[in-house]
């Protein structure tokens, strides 16, 4: 049976070239064999490099599909910001679900405040980039968020402002458990200008 051309879908579908479909065709390293150590050891250098940092110390976390069923750590770096509203209400109650009680999801989210868009209906939380394909980047309202977040069990610990005006925000959420307090979001005072 013939499928015809593949396509990425990330958040997609992306047309990709040939060269490299044809890069792409090899089989998956097996994270539990001899060689896994040394790959993962090669890609440090340029892990620092992707979060910015010149001396943080990288870690990779490697496991099958249960391995993540308690989770101190949930990073999910450039995804929310690719989710529908429904989507997004799924995957923080995921998130939650996974994480172990002292655990922490680190999320990226494009977030604006609601009131500045007096045009967004009382049920609307998001606005979209393309019609077409929704998911292409989604900003979300950031108290929408907030509040999806606790219907989840989830606690807003920091908001860290984008260093591009309305780009990136990176918020960390914890385990909801008394005594624990709300972030406030900081005003975004970064410099305009391209990404």
């Amino acid at each position: 049976m013939k499928t015809g051309r593949h396509f990425l879908f990330v958040p997609g579908p992306t047309n990709v070239p040939d060269r490299v479909l044809r890069a792409m065709d090899r089989p998956m390293e097996d994270h539990r064999s001899s060689a896994a150590p040394e790959l993962a050891r090669s890609i440090f250098p340029d892990l620092l490099k992707v979060f910015g940092s010149k001396n943080g110390q990288a870690f990779i976390f490697s496991g099958s599909g249960s391995a993540m069923w308690e989770a101190s750590l949930v990073n999910a770096l450039s995804v929310f910001t690719h989710l529908t509203e429904p989507a997004t209400v799924h995957y923080l109650a995921e998130a939650s679900r996974v994480l172990d009680d002292e655990g922490v999801l680190h999320a990226t989210f494009f977030l604006i405040d609601k009131t500045d868009f007096p045009m967004m209906m009382a049920h609307s939380n998001a606005l979209y980039l393309s019609y077409e394909h929704p998911s292409a980047a989604v900003l979300h309202d950031r108290e929408w968020v907030r509040r999806t977040a606790a219907d989840a069990g989830l606690t807003l610990t920091r908001s860290i402002p984008p260093v591009v005006r309305n780009f990136q925000w990176a918020l960390l959420f914890e385990k909801t458990r008394p005594g624990l307090s709300q972030a406030a979001f900081p005003v975004d005072e970064a410099p305009v200008g391209p990404v």
